[in-house]
Order: C-alpha cells, then sequence, then structure tokens
C-alpha cells in the first residue's frame, strides 16, 4: 500500500505577541500534523496593498462589545477613523489592533508610523492617527 502525503498551509494568530504564524499540516500514514514553519507573510497581489480586502478589520469599544462596524481596505479605515467613538480607538490603540492589521495588508511604513502614537484619551487619540494616517 502506498503512503499518501498532502500538505495543505494555514496561518494561526497569537494573541499574545499580535502576530501570524504560517502553520504546514501534513497528513501522512504516520499522522505527522501542525509543524510551525516561521512568521507567515500575506500574498503579494498585484496593483499594491491599498485594496486587498482579504483581511478585513472588526471595531470593538471593548471586549465583547462590538460596533458593528468594519472596513477592507486601507482608505475605508481612515474614513472610519474620523467617525468612529473614541473608547474603540483608544482600545485599539493599547492592544496595538490597527498596527497588526496594517502588517498583514502589507502597509508595513503605516504600521511603524501608528506604533510611535503616544497613547491620548478621545481627540487627542484621533488627532495622532489621522496625522500618522496622512
Amino acid at each position: 500500500m502506498q503512503s499518501h502525503s498532502t500538505v495543505s498551509r494555514k496561518r494561526i494568530h497569537n494573541p499574545r505577541t499580535g502576530k501570524y504564524y504560517a502553520l504546514r499540516v501534513r497528513s501522512s500514514s504516520k499522522g505527522r500534523r501542525g509543524t510551525i514553519k516561521g512568521l507567515w507573510k500575506p500574498p503579494k497581489k498585484e496593483g499594491g496593498s491599498q485594496d486587498v480586502g482579504e483581511f478585513p478589520f472588526y471595531f470593538y469599544r471593548n471586549f465583547d462589545e462590538p460596533l458593528g462596524v468594519s472596513v477592507q481596505s486601507i482608505p475605508d479605515f481612515k474614513e472610519q477613523i474620523q467617525s468612529l467613538d473614541a473608547a474603540s480607538l483608544e482600545f485599539h490603540v493599547l492592544r496595538g489592533d490597527f498596527e497588526t492589521w496594517l502588517q498583514c495588508m502589507g502597509a508595513h511604513r503605516l504600521a511603524q508610523r501608528l506604533e510611535k502614537i503616544k497613547p491620548e484619551k478621545g481627540e487627542a487619540l484621533r488627532d495622532q492617527l489621522l496625522a500618522a494616517l496622512n
């Protein structure tokens, strides 16, 4: 009998580090599965990373308090920042969620600019975010 091995590639998220890891899942007669192969990198798309749309960002006010608002591109993200509840912005900045999402979208420079933002409150934070995104 012939041993047949199939390989599929998946990604897993580590909430502690905020990074995605590439996971190679192998199934064979020996049953080896789930070897972590390193950091996951989003596939490069033609036409730039501004409209990937593969990784939507969902806004929350707090844990278990979704706002029901999501964005799928960086221009939409900039637009939503202008009108979202300031508590949601504070929540995501403190957790580093915006930087992680921008890294997944391939916007590494924008993510680096957001990492430098000092945690402010309310409208001061919104102003800092908008300045960093422009």
